[in-house]
């Protein structure tokens, strides 16, 4: 029961495979998924053209025989989908029979990328508008610097990132729950002169407010910063030389 539900599963994206906890997928059952996409997907090619070939003949059009019948049975738009799919199951056999990796459908993965903008996009709902951060300096509570924003920064690590701000190195030593509308709070302590430096961050609250580009706008966007960020990096490490 569990084999039948895998070959199933592995058609499914990781963020849905995760709902079936309870059955066992393994790549034996993506490669036997495949397979059956594949010999379904051919099987039902291979009898659809042998009635549309028939139908084609019984019309005794002979402009609709040799190889035009072949290209045109197989530039309809159904034939086309079947062609996908047999392509589609026999790299997903080949993936899970000789890689040993899941590979999903691509429609449920297509399907899985708009559930999860549309998932993003209710998530930036309810966070409110895009605001500046707020940026404290010297709190009584012992923290050189207090950065309160709107949005959660993945990139800040826990002691293990370096925040550049104003020509000043802090380290981020703790984070907080804020009131709305910045409920993501940072805080940091001035760096050790005589610790070693990692993952420098150049900070500027108005970051929060550059919406970010996608597709190959994305691509050069993070080239440039990686070049920008090199580049600040090495006159940094030379002034403190």
């Amino acid at each position: 029961m569990h084999s039948l539900a895998a070959v199933f599963i592995t058609l499914l994206p990781e963020r849905y495979r995760k709902c079936w906890k309870w059955v066992g997928l393994d790549s034996s059952g993506a490669c036997l998924s495949g397979v059956l996409e594949l010999v379904l997907s051919l099987s039902f090619l291979v009898i659809r053209f042998m009635a549309y070939a028939t139908h084609r003949t019984t019309e005794a059009l002979p402009l609709f025989s040799g190889p035009l019948l072949y290209l045109i049975y197989l530039t309809q738009p159904l034939s086309m989908i079947l062609i996908f799919f047999t392509i589609e199951g026999a790299i997903r056999g080949l993936a899970g029979g000789v890689g040993n990796q899941i590979m999903c459908s691509l429609p449920f993965k297509i399907m899985a990328m708009i559930h999860g903008k549309v998932e993003q996009i209710r998530h930036e709902k309810r966070l409110g508008g895009l605001l500046p951060d707020d940026v404290q300096r010297g709190g009584t509570d012992g923290y050189d610097l207090i950065v309160s924003s709107c949005r959660p920064k993945p990139g800040w690590h826990y002691h293990l990132n370096t925040v550049s701000y104003e020509h000043e190195l802090f380290e981020i030593v703790g984070e907080r729950t804020g009131v709305a509308p910045r409920r993501f709070v940072y805080l940091l302590r001035k760096f050790p002169a005589n610790k070693m430096v990692r993952g420098i961050q150049h900070y500027d609250p108005n970051d929060v407010m550059i919406k970010k580009p996608g597709g190959l706008k994305t691509f050069a966007h993070v080239m440039s910063k990686v070049f920008h960020q090199a580049t600040t990096d090495a006159n940094e490490w030379r002034e403190r030389q």
